[in-house]
């Protein structure tokens, strides 16, 4: 897809989204959601739910459920979480969960469990706020043999680029299921950030995790569309010297980490300027070339831009 398309389909699923609450709020008298009181999950302060309580989906043999939560992160930024589970029973679930044009969550396969499962969740932290409108999800044989509409809840970021410090970020934490059965735990932070000093502006790509196995891509790679769209990611093939985590998923190109320390690595380069660019992918892969996608989110980026 096109930037310009990528933009006009992110703004009109925004402007839906946005008039499909105002409607309903003139209607009900109510906000977007259930009130959540002060539930904290990841780093999330859960103020609203939908759908509350939880919708589930079973058809096929396949049976989960599913919410999303908003409220206002721990550091003082909005959140959005999407949340979902596979009940007892339930082979492993391919579920895609959307809003329009924007992958809410993407994921290979739910994994399944005997007793009662843990959740699967995946929170965005941001500045901005959070709409409630209809998503669709489909779940089944390529996630698109059977689909639920629901009710749910969309970030709009709106981050400053001219700031002297911004990010956006985004948090996986559960198990999924590759395609031969065997379960990947995820439990990991990445986001992009800028820092502006004296000396400039510093863009900062990163991947954060209390586990650094996690981290050095030997379990999973993180291809990020961002990686397309910096000339130092447009590398052609993968070293085989190069390690870390980080992919350009266009050509596959490992990105080579410019810092690490224990449970951390970064890309950092210097930028003259900034743009902000949402509706960017994040994929969750296999190791090694052609690996399987195990997970897709949205995750926009802080890129160099023209001054």
């Amino acid at each position: 897809m096109t930037d310009l398309r990528r933009r006009s389909a992110r703004a009109t699923t925004a402007v839906g989204l946005l008039l499909s609450t105002l409607v309903a709020a003139a209607q009900e008298g109510v906000g977007p959601g259930a009130p959540a009181g002060t539930a904290r999950v990841l780093e999330c302060l859960v103020a609203e739910r939908l759908p509350a309580p939880p919708a589930e989906a079973r058809e096929g043999g396949f049976a989960f459920v599913f919410e999303s939560l908003g409220g206002t992160a721990v550091d003082g930024r909005a959140c959005t979480v999407y949340r979902l589970r596979n009940l007892a029973g339930s082979p492993p679930t391919p579920v895609r969960w959307t809003a329009g044009s924007e992958v809410l969550v993407d994921v290979a396969a739910l994994a399944r469990c005997r007793d009662e499962c843990p959740w699967f969740e995946v929170a965005r932290y941001f500045d901005g706020g959070f709409v409630g409108g209809e998503t669709r999800v489909g779940y089944g044989l390529n996630a698109d043999s059977f689909h639920a509409a629901s009710p749910g809840l969309v970030a709009l970021g709106f981050p400053d680029a001219g700031a002297r410090a911004a990010g956006v970020g985004t948090e996986i934490v559960g198990t999924v299921s590759d395609a031969e059965g065997n379960e990947v735990a995820l439990d990991l932070v990445v986001r992009s950030r800028l820092e502006r000093g004296a000396e400039g502006v510093v863009l900062v790509y990163e991947a954060l995790a209390a586990d650094p196995s996690q981290l050095d891509g030997s379990r999973f790679v993180l291809a990020w569309e961002a990686f397309d769209l910096l000339a130092e990611a447009d590398a052609g093939e993968a070293r085989p010297d190069a390690v870390g985590p980080f992919r350009a998923p266009a050509t596959g190109a490992v990105v080579p980490v410019t810092h690490a320390a224990a449970g951390e690595v970064s890309v950092r380069l210097p930028a003259g300027a900034v743009i902000y660019r949402d509706g960017l992918a994040l994929e969750v892969r296999e190791p090694g070339p052609g690996g399987a996608v195990l997970l897709t989110v949205t995750l926009p980026a802080f890129l160099p831009g023209s001054r």
